[in-house]
C-alpha cells in the first residue's frame, strides 16, 4: 500500500556526516588562532628592517660630519673647517636626512685623544689657542619611532660618536722630476734657385778686297767673326730639416723607504718615536730637523739616542734647525734604531708633523 503523502527531499549539505562538519569548524578556529601571530611576525620583520636602515643613516651622518670638520683648509667664507659649526651640522643633516636629524641632535667638541676627558667647544673657542686641538669629535643622538609601537618599545634611542684627527698641513714626500731642457723642433727649409743666362753674341764680318796694280800696295784688313753663345742655367734647391728634441729629467730623491719611523708615543709632556737605519750605506748623520705643533705649550728640548741634541724655548707654531749641541748623538749606525723625543713645557700640545734630514743621500723622515 502506498503512503498517503510524500516526504520532502532533504538538501545534501544537511545530511553530511557529523565528522565532516566538525573538521570545517576546526580549520576556522585554527586560522583565527594563528592569524594574529602571523601578522605580528610580519610587522616585526618590517620594523627591524626600518631600525637597521635608521641605524645606518645615523652612523653615516656622524662619519660625514667628522670628515668635514677634520679637513684641511678654509671654507668659502674663510673660516677653518674645524671651526665651521654650521657646516659640520649641515654635513650630518645632509647624509642623515632619512633619520630626520636636527641641529639640536648634533654635539661638537675637541680633545687631545681618546684618554682626554676635557671638551673644548667650537662656540666659544678659546682665544689663547693659536692652533686647533688634536681631534674633532661629533656625536649624533636621536630616537627611532616604530610604525606600530608595542609595549615598552614606543621609542628606541640611537646615538653614535665619531672622532678624527684635524688635518692642518699635508706633507707630501716623493721624488721630484726637474726637466733641464725642452724638446726643440727645428725646420730649416732653404730652397735656392740660381738661374744664370749668359748669352754673348759676337758678330765680326770679314771683308778682304785685294787689288794688285803695278805698284804694290798691300792693304790688309782682317775681320774675324766670332759668335759664341754659352747659356748656363744652374738650379740648386737645398732643403735642410733638422729636428732636434732634447729632454733630460733629473730625479732628486727626497725620501728613503728603508729609513723608517715607528709609531709616535705621547706621555705627559713628551712626544717620542723610533727611527731605524736600514739604508745599507753605513752610518747616517742628522743634519736638519723641522717640527710643527699647536696648543699652548713651548718646545724646550729634543733628545736623540738618549742624549740632548737641542735645548731652548720655542713658542707654539713651528721650528727648523740645523744647529745641534756639540755633545749630542746625531749618528744612527747601520741597522740600528734610535729614539727621538720632543719635550714640551706642559701637556697641552699637539704635534702636527716632524721631519728629519740625514746625510749621506739627503734622506728625509717621514
Amino acid at each position: 500500500m502506498k503512503p498517503f503523502c510524500r516526504l520532502p527531499k532533504r538538501h545534501p549539505q544537511l545530511i553530511l556526516p557529523p565528522v565532516k562538519r566538525r573538521k570545517k569548524g576546526q580549520s576556522l578556529l585554527e586560522f583565527a588562532l594563528v592569524l594574529p601571530v602571523l601578522l605580528l611576525l610580519i610587522l616585526g620583520i618590517i620594523e627591524v628592517g626600518r631600525l637597521i636602515f635608521f641605524y645606518a643613516a645615523v652612523f653615516s651622518a656622524t662619519r660625514e660630519a667628522t670628515r668635514y670638520g677634520a679637513a684641511a683648509g678654509n671654507n668659502a667664507s674663510g673660516t677653518p673647517y674645524y671651526l665651521d659649526e654650521t657646516g659640520i651640522r649641515n654635513a650630518a643633516k645632509r647624509v642623515g636626512f632619512i633619520a630626520g636629524i636636527r641641529d639640536s641632535d648634533v654635539d661638537i667638541w675637541y680633545d687631545l685623544g681618546p684618554d682626554d676627558d676635557r671638551k673644548v667647544t667650537p662656540n666659544p673657542y678659546p682665544d689663547n689657542i693659536t692652533s686647533p686641538w688634536m681631534r674633532v669629535v661629533v656625536r649624533v643622538s636621536t630616537t627611532f619611532n616604530p610604525v606600530a609601537p608595542l609595549v615598552n618599545f614606543t621609542q628606541i634611542p640611537v646615538t653614535f660618536t665619531n672622532a678624527r684627527t684635524i688635518m692642518m698641513e699635508i706633507d707630501v714626500a716623493g721624488i721630484g722630476v726637474t726637466p733641464t731642457g725642452m724638446p726643440t723642433k727645428t725646420k730649416s727649409a732653404t730652397p735656392t734657385r740660381t738661374r744664370t743666362n749668359s748669352p754673348t753674341p759676337t758678330n765680326t764680318p770679314t771683308r778682304t778686297p785685294t787689288r794688285t796694280p803695278t805698284p804694290t800696295r798691300t792693304p790688309t784688313n782682317t775681320l774675324t767673326p766670332t759668335i759664341t753663345r754659352t747659356p748656363t742655367i744652374t738650379r740648386t734647391p737645398t732643403v735642410t730639416r733638422t729636428p732636434t728634441a732634447t729632454a733630460t729629467a733629473t730625479a732628486t730623491p727626497v725620501s728613503c723607504p728603508l729609513l723608517s719611523a715607528g709609531a709616535a708615543t705621547v706621555s705627559g709632556t713628551t712626544y717620542s718615536f723610533n727611527i731605524t737605519n736600514n739604508l745599507g750605506v753605513g752610518d747616517i748623520t742628522l743634519t736638519n730637523l723641522s717640527v710643527s705643533w699647536g696648543a699652548t705649550a713651548n718646545l724646550t728640548r729634543i733628545d736623540m739616542g738618549g742624549e740632548v741634541i737641542w735645548t731652548g724655548v720655542a713658542a707654539p707654531s713651528s721650528m727648523t734647525t740645523s744647529i745641534f749641541n756639540g755633545g749630542g748623538n746625531l749618528i744612527i749606525p747601520a741597522g740600528a734604531t734610535e729614539t727621538v723625543t720632543l719635550t714640551y713645557s706642559s701637556e697641552f700640545f699637539s704635534v702636527l708633523f716632524v721631519r728629519l734630514t740625514f746625510t749621506p743621500g739627503g734622506c728625509q723622515v717621514p
